[in-house]
């Protein structure tokens, strides 16, 4: 994880009053697919014998699993943790060796680059458990452009370059002119009353403006069909979690535990989906305003096909906070409330599996983004 240093190449732009530090909380250590690892890592650990230096990985630290691209090593876990994962959450690899023994990714993280017309974006990852606290007393994001740039970058630098851009089907444009409704849209989320609305109408918004920039009108929006899509989502994903938990008795002890809350999570949230949703405090819905905008400017919503089901998603994982999370005295939910079930649900939805389930659940995505209402 870089520490801040110098300011940001003119070419980076980050998402306007971002922030972010480390509050080594150990979250990115615990129940994350750690790697895949490069190969010259696993071996300059093994030169070194870190196993005699550090005892948990004295039975082997890595180890291999198939992938697409092929077989590829992962740091193995302990009860759910990386195995070089300290009692102080720190890491033992970096203060037996340094940060350039660490893979790229762990290096890296919660920070993620892409390439695009204008040059490099720089965000930090929605799923940090340490977002939102680090949001308010962190270090401004550009000022660790210079150190994310120097990492090494395996992979390379994740490029957004196609030739047209999906909105929704049947409604592409051009990348170029994509660039600029993305520009606009950035600055429109971050002025007049857009950092204190809620996620759905920060979505209703973006919806409003994307589609008259297309010259589309667009349908009015339903309500009921956009409790439909959430209730949807919810069953597909509570049902492939008790499939988990009733058939992968073998999981550490500390991941099924992660299953269950969240798990009741989602019941908490189905029970409650047809009752007046509770508003998210002034404070939180600065920060959902933050994740949508980092999510925008990141691309993310290539990983589902497109704008519309990407923000979509980015609308049912804020209601299944907001539906889940316990309100104070006065009913609205404060930051550490919703950003705590949040982090956790985005954490869980990275799983190849539950990318699977959201990717056949297109439609429904495409409905929570058609039919949010301002």
């Amino acid at each position: 994880m870089p520490s801040s240093s110098a300011s940001a190449p003119a070419s980076v732009r980050v998402p306007e009053g971002a922030r972010w530090a480390c509050h080594e909380c150990g979250a990115c250590c615990r129940l994350f697919q750690l790697g895949p690892v490069e190969p010259a890592i696993v071996e300059g650990l093994r030169a070194r014998d870190v196993g005699a230096a550090w005892a948990p990985a004295a039975a082997g630290f890595v180890e291999a699993r198939p992938t697409p691209e092929g077989t590829a090593w992962y740091l193995k876990k302990v009860d759910g943790a990386c195995v070089f994962l300290q009692p102080d959450n720190r890491c033992a690899v970096h203060r037996l060796y340094g940060a350039e023994a660490k893979p790229a990714f762990c290096r890296e993280f919660p920070f993620h680059l892409v390439e695009d017309d204008l040059g490099l974006a720089l965000v930090a990852r929605g799923e940090c458990a340490g977002f939102f606290e680090s949001s308010r007393t962190g270090a401004p994001m550009e000022d660790y452009a210079a150190e994310v740039l120097a990492l090494p970058h395996p992979r390379g630098i994740p490029r957004f370059a196609p030739e047209k851009v999906t909105i929704v089907a049947g409604l592409e444009v051009e990348r170029a002119r994509w660039m600029e409704l993305e520009a606009a849209l950035l600055v429109k989320l971050n002025a007049g009353e857009g950092p204190s609305a809620q996620p759905e109408a920060l979505v209703a918004l973006s919806r409003t403006h994307l589609f008259s920039g297309c010259g589309v009108r667009g349908p009015a929006a339903d309500p009921a069909r956009l409790r439909g899509a959430i209730g949807a989502l919810l069953q597909a994903i509570g049902m492939v979690l008790d499939h988990v938990l009733s058939t992968e008795t073998g999981a550490p002890p500390a991941e099924r535990r992660f299953t269950a809350e969240l798990r009741e999570a989602l019941r908490r949230a189905e029970s409650r989906l047809a009752a007046p949703l509770p508003p998210l405090d002034a404070d939180a819905a600065r920060h959902a305003n933050l994740l949508l905008r980092s999510a925008i400017l990141s691309k993310g919503f290539q990983s589902v096909g497109g704008v519309g089901p990407g923000l979509g998603l980015f609308l049912f994982n804020t209601r299944v906070a907001q539906l889940a999370a316990e309100t104070n005295a006065e009913g609205v939910i404060t930051p550490a409330a919703f950003s705590a079930i949040y982090a956790a649900f985005v954490r869980l939805t990275l799983n190849a599996t539950l990318q699977r389930v959201l990717l056949s659940a297109r439609p429904a995505l495409v409905d929570g983004f058609v039919h949010a209402a301002g």
